[in-house]
């Protein structure tokens, strides 16, 4: 760090006179103005539009077109038709309506660190004698300047002289430091000191505590401190971080596979497009399964309102173990893949699997066999094969409301496993994230009012549940925390870059109890099941 002789040198100033006229306007042509600029702020349109330019927004947004012109295509004249492509549109506009206040933020927070800019500041110069109060706006490199407790300081500068017995500076704004900071005089050895540590430097923007002071003026505008994070905040704007830039990638790989993954599915099942159910009718069979290749799209794409709650997520108990992420490292690692994949396929197991379950063990179903459920489309051709089960059964809301409770309910109780990446439930509890179990019970909320509302229960084709049906969908439920308790304990103690385990009596007794876990969760459940097998098994002798 340079003397103040030497700062005072550079701008050819005498410390006593301060700067000639000529030499204040010279200097504002060379550095500018002492104020931060002003950016332009987009408009409320293009934020929206912003919001929009996303690949997996505009799959949704195409899957919501799409299905709202093939409801017009629908026979029933009802509106439940017209239900996929209005919650689709309601989340893509949640969504906008969240990204748009996020943006809003970010420029409030340019636009805050202006109000830190004073008003006015005290100079010493050649044409008046003494100290003159001017605007802050005026003050140039190498001016003069005079601070005493209580001003806001207009702009950076080079302690030269302290009149008092010590000068406090309160840089919180700048720092973070919780209390006033003392400054002196002589240089900072260090040429590469941060901001806490130039004890020789007062920056603008920050307060005076205490003490009088005089020094030269060595930044205004945009090179000041201040200025720098104010040009920070605005390329971080334009400029995205390697996060970003890895979510972008993982967004677009997932939409090719999304894609696939649907045209895959409508293509498999061309040979139905004639089957009895569609009425005979190659077209309504198409349209039929263009529908669910349409549907799976938008289940797929984890698109809708951000999971906010999951942000108060207190940092694992190992994070300080743990390596920082490098620049060019993947976001999702192959064993991080084939968690979301078992969890993903158990998802759509227990979702499918509680369907099943109405149809052949509920008590208020059909308990119909395997074989009939399995080959339900051929009831209308062949309904000798299905003696005692109407074939309008097949559209009975109760199969698809517990399939949609399972869903939701594995959804909700998959969020408890994200209070932490590898750490068990038994280290890192739910109540670790209160706003978590407030999300949770929000969701619940609107699912039950759903659920237990008539008008509801029209417009989604669904019906009130059970206290019994209820058990069944935590029955199907509840073992994906199990099974991500399993993965959680693979990846901490073999799958994340350890060659052995460390300690291995301590998961040993972990494995063990895992496996007595899922025994007994098993073997209740099968309990719980005996008396309906039982009936069934009388019924069919």
């Amino acid at each position: 760090m340079k003397t103040w002789e030497e700062c005072t040198g550079n701008f050819q100033v005498d410390e006593e006179r301060g700067l000639s006229s000529s030499q204040v306007e010279s200097n504002r042509k060379k550095y500018g103005a002492n104020e931060l600029p002003v950016e332009e702020g987009k408009t409320i349109w293009e934020l929206i539009l912003e919001q929009f330019d996303d690949l997996l927004v505009k799959i949704l947004l195409l899957a919501a077109i799409i299905s709202f012109v093939l409801a017009f295509f629908e026979d029933d004249d009802s509106i439940t038709a017209f239900v996929e492509p209005f919650v689709i549109l309601l989340i893509l506009i949640a969504n906008a309506i969240v990204g748009v206040w996020q943006e809003r933020n970010a420029e409030d927070a340019i636009e805050a660190l202006k109000e830190y800019e004073p008003e006015m500041g005290k100079v010493i110069r050649s044409d008046k004698d003494g100290v003159q109060k001017i605007k802050a706006v005026e003050i140039v490199p190498g001016d003069i300047i005079e601070i005493s407790v209580g001003d806001k300081v207009p702009a950076d500068f080079r302690l030269i002289k302290i009149y008092s017995t010590t000068l406090r500076i309160d840089q919180s704004i700048l720092t973070g430091e919780s209390v006033s900071v003392i400054k002196h005089c002589d240089p900072v050895p260090d040429p590469r000191a941060v901001n806490q540590d130039k004890k020789n430097i007062v920056f603008s923007g920050t307060n005076v505590a205490a003490g009088k002071a005089r020094g030269i003026v060595i930044g205004t505008g945009v090179n000041t401190a201040i200025g720098k994070i104010s040009s920070a905040l605005t390329q971080a704007e334009e400029v995205k971080t390697p996060l970003q830039e890895k979510l972008d990638e993982f967004g677009e790989q997932l939409s090719k596979v999304i894609t696939l993954i649907c045209i895959a599915v409508w293509a498999i099942n061309i040979g139905h497009f004639n089957d009895p159910a569609h009425g005979g009718s190659w077209i309504k069979g198409a349209v039929y399964y263009f529908k669910i290749a349409v549907a799976l799209a938008v289940a797929a794409i984890p698109e809708g309102l951000p999971a906010t709650a999951l942000s108060f997520n207190p940092p694992d108990l190992d994070i300080m173990e743990k390596l920082p992420r490098g620049a060019n490292e993947t976001l999702i690692t192959p064993w991080l893949f084939f968690r979301y994949m078992a969890i993903g396929i158990y998802v759509g197991a227990a979702t499918v699997g509680g369907a099943a379950y109405w149809f052949m063990f509920d008590p208020t179903g059909p308990q119909m066999s395997y074989w009939q459920l399995s080959n339900h489309m051929t009831c209308y051709a062949s309904p000798e094969d299905f003696k005692g089960i109407s074939c309008e059964i097949f559209q009975a809301p109760e199969a698809m409301t517990m399939a949609l409770s399972i869903l939701v309910t594995i959804e909700m109780t998959n969020a408890l496993n994200s209070c932490s990446e590898n750490q068990s439930l038994l280290v890192m509890p739910p109540w670790c994230n209160p706003w978590l179990l407030l999300a949770m019970a929000l969701s619940f909320s609107l699912h039950f009012m759903i659920l237990y509302t008539d008008m509801m229960n029209v417009v989604f084709n669904i019906t009130p549940l059970s206290v019994d049906q209820w058990l069944t969908v935590l029955k199907f439920s509840l073992p994906v925390l199990l099974l991500d308790e399993v993965l959680k304990f693979v990846a901490r103690n073999f799958a994340n870059g350890k060659d052995k385990p460390s300690s291995f009596m301590r998961n040993w007794l972990e494995a063990v109890g895992l496996v007595v876990a899922f025994v007994a969760y098993g073997y209740a459940w099968y309990m719980s099941e005996l008396d309906i097998i039982e009936k069934i098994r009388a019924s069919k002798h």
